[in-house]
C-alpha cells in the first residue's frame, strides 16, 4: 500500500513539474532559456541573482546549450528542494496567475495562464469559472477566491 501511495506521489510531482515547465517556457519552444526562467522565476517572488540562477542552470544543462528541457528543468527544482507547505505552494501558484501581484485575478490573466498550461479554455468557459470563483461580484479572483476555488 505505501509503495502506491509513492508512486502516486511521484506521478503527481511529475504532472506538477510539467505544468510549471509550460509555465516558464513561456515561447512554447520545449525547452527554457535563462531571461525566461528569470523572468518566471521572479513573478513567483523567488529572491535569486541572475549569477545564482545562472550557476544553478550550469549544473543541470547536461546538454550544456544555455537552454534546459524538461528532464534538466526537473533536475533544477528537484535540486536543493526544500519542503514547501501547501501554503506556500497556494501562495507560488496564485503569483502565477497573478504575475504584477496586484492581489486579484483577473478574467484575461486566467484565460493566458490556462491556455500556456495546455488547457484552451473558451471564453464562456473562462467566464464560468470566474463567476464561479468570484464570490465578492467583482469581476475578479481575489487571494481568499482563489484558495476557495482550488479546493
Amino acid at each position: 500500500m505505501e509503495k502506491d501511495t509513492t508512486i502516486q506521489t511521484q506521478e503527481a510531482d511529475v504532472q506538477r513539474y510539467r505544468e510549471a515547465f509550460r509555465l516558464f517556457d513561456i515561447h512554447d519552444t520545449g525547452d527554457i532559456r535563462l531571461d525566461e526562467l528569470k523572468e518566471v522565476l521572479k513573478n513567483l517572488g523567488v529572491e535569486a541573482s541572475d549569477d545564482d540562477i545562472s550557476r544553478r542552470l550550469a549544473e543541470v544543462d547536461i546538454r550544456n546549450n544555455g537552454v534546459i528541457n524538461f528532464d534538466e528543468f526537473v533536475r533544477f527544482v528537484s535540486k536543493g528542494n526544500t519542503e514547501m507547505t501547501p501554503a506556500d505552494e497556494m501562495r507560488q501558484m496564485f503569483r502565477i496567475f497573478d504575475p504584477d501581484q496586484k492581489g486579484y485575478v483577473t478574467k484575461d490573466e486566467l484565460k493566458v495562464v490556462l491556455n500556456k498550461l495546455g488547457l484552451p479554455f473558451t471564453e464562456q468557459q473562462i467566464k464560468g469559472m470566474l463567476d464561479y470563483a468570484d464570490i465578492a461580484g467583482d469581476g475578479r479572483i481575489n487571494y481568499y477566491e482563489f484558495i476557495q476555488m482550488m479546493r
